[in-house]
């Protein structure tokens, strides 16, 4: 409790046994009481479709659809704002939908994915998935998990 709050409870005399409030300075109580800072704005500048592309996957979903899927894989193009959504019936199948989009994307629009963001999720930092972005030039962007596609892509 802060000293002010100990302060109001003592002239209320509600802490009798409380004779005055000289308190030691402990750094490790301010430090620890210090607040978060705000996550300062993204600097990227898409200039080109598929020059910043955001990849995210949701589920399990409670209602699994008639196919049997219960994830959902979403790729936003944030030149284009362009969205792609894919159902898969096992997040194992993460990797294989983003090989197959990236090809159909590339040979669509002549261009190449530049930038990935995604999540700092398992399904996105496996070696093999690292290995493939690298080979085929992706720089990765990664944020913490959760955080994606759910409040910080501006709309």
């Amino acid at each position: 409790m802060s000293e002010k709050g100990l302060q109001v409870l003592m002239n209320r005399k509600l802490l009798p046994n409380l004779k005055n409030l000289n308190f030691m300075f402990c750094k490790h109580c301010i430090y620890g009481k210090q607040c978060r800072q705000k996550f300062k704005a993204g600097s990227h500048v898409s200039k080109g479709v598929l020059d910043y592309v955001h990849y995210d996957v949701w589920g399990p979903s409670p209602t699994i659809s008639y196919g049997g899927e219960k994830y959902y894989v979403l790729f936003v193009d944030d030149f284009s704002r362009k969205v792609w959504v894919y159902v898969l019936k096992r997040k194992a199948d993460v990797f294989n939908t983003f090989k197959q989009f990236k090809v159909m994307v590339e040979k669509r629009t002549s261009r190449t994915i530049k930038c990935l963001r995604t999540d700092n999720g398992g399904e996105f930092t496996s070696l093999e998935f690292e290995k493939y972005c690298k080979d085929e030039g992706i720089v990765r962007h990664k944020t913490n998990v959760y955080t994606l596609l759910g409040s910080d892509l501006p709309m």
